[in-house]
């Protein structure tokens, strides 16, 4: 478990940093899913993950690239992403199960990075988890 500290222009936040592995469950009055890192590996500039969902509520549950974001632990950029593998949207009825994959890039050769989910960007429930 690590904590990180992200700077923000307008004000600074603490997030704690799961091993990859790790799944979190994020419940609310419209939600009620699972989302975890199942794999992760960096390569040279890169880091290429795999993201499992599974949706516990009524309804369709859509989750995709745009919930996922990855910075480089050691300078705080964030990373871009690229398309890669089978990549990661997912639409999920009740009980149901995806997964896809994620991966960003950098200028530089990679040792730590982040991985912050985020529900929507308008929720500061996040979830984040340390590749190294």
């Amino acid at each position: 478990l690590y904590m990180i500290r992200l700077f923000l222009p307008v004000f600074l936040f603490q997030l704690l940093a799961w091993p990859i592995g790790t799944f979190h469950n994020y419940k609310s009055l419209q939600y009620d899913y699972v989302v975890g890192v199942t794999t992760a590996v960096i390569i040279d500039n890169t880091v290429t993950t795999t993201i499992e969902v599974q949706n516990l509520q009524e309804g369709t549950l859509y989750v995709g690239e745009f919930n996922v974001n990855a910075y480089d632990a050691d300078t705080g950029k964030y990373l871009e992403k690229f398309s890669c593998l089978g990549g990661f949207q997912v639409i999920l009825e009740k009980n149901q199960t995806g997964k896809g994959n994620v991966c960003w890039k950098s200028e530089k050769q990679l040792n730590n990075v982040v991985i912050v989910y985020s529900h929507s960007a308008f929720i500061t429930n996040n979830f984040a988890w340390k590749v190294q």
